[in-house]
């Protein structure tokens, strides 16, 4: 399944180190995940064996997120919590293209982005958290989305679009792999919306993904209908919900 993704990819990157299984017998009920503070669990673990999952996972101290299917990650969600409020905790709309399916039209000029463009992007990608609401308009995160920018630049897994030699857009793979693609960061300036851009560079974005993955995946704010509206122009098309919670 296309939520599914991200934990194949895990698995093909990784091996199997991360992952916890639940057991009904010599049957496996339930799968989760949890690498570099990261936690998710497969579509198809009940929410019973979620919970037992959610207690395995290890030092409860040592976990920064929890992304994925709504049903599961809504469960080990309620297992971590405290008394302390989580910075970020909503359910996303699921959306995606399997490869075959008819893409909205390209054409965006979408490139990989180069550290010639770090200074600019850095910059973007601190207004796009602030605006998606992952970000205070006052934290400090310069560093780390400096490094992390870095990181996405360095791996080729973070695109733009430029108009007139100013960068317009910005998007990423926050993983890619022959299951699929993850799409995040999409992030269009505020003067160049409304034109069309975000849909055709979506859409090649879920093109490139899709020459080697069998899917290509985002979620997004179900508020946001203006985003909605683009990817289902680009071709994506609503499969679920999914969980977003970050401490």
């Amino acid at each position: 399944m296309p939520s599914d993704a991200f934990l194949l990819d895990a698995l093909d990157s990784g091996g199997a180190q991360g992952f916890h299984c639940a057991w009904d017998g010599d049957t496996l009920a339930g799968v989760a995940f949890q690498r570099r503070g990261a936690i998710s669990a497969s579509v198809v673990t009940p929410r019973l064996a979620a919970y037992a999952l959610a207690s395995s996972i290890g030092n409860r101290e040592s976990w920064t997120s929890v992304v994925g299917p709504e049903d599961p990650c809504s469960a080990i969600v309620d297992s971590l919590r405290s008394t302390k409020p989580f910075r970020v905790d909503r359910v996303q709309s699921f959306m995606a293209a399997l490869r075959g399916a008819k893409l909205g039209p390209g054409g965006s000029g979408v490139r990989r982005a180069t550290m010639r463009d770090l200074e600019t992007l850095v910059l973007l990608v601190a207004r796009y958290r602030v605006e998606d609401g992952l970000s205070a308009a006052g934290d400090d995160h310069g560093a780390w989305i400096r490094l992390h920018t870095m990181e996405r630049i360095q791996s080729g897994n973070l695109f733009v679009v430029e108009e007139r030699d100013r960068i317009v857009f910005t998007g990423a793979f926050n993983f890619v792999g022959r299951w699929g693609a993850g799409l995040g960061g999409i992030y269009t300036v505020p003067e160049a919306r409304g034109r069309g851009v975000a849909s055709r560079a979506t859409s090649d974005l879920c093109r490139i993904a899709l020459e080697s993955g069998l899917a290509a995946t985002l979620h997004v704010d179900p508020a946001n209908e203006p985003a909605i509206r683009a990817y289902g122009k680009a071709g994506l098309e609503e499969a679920g919900e999914f969980r977003l919670t970050f401490r």
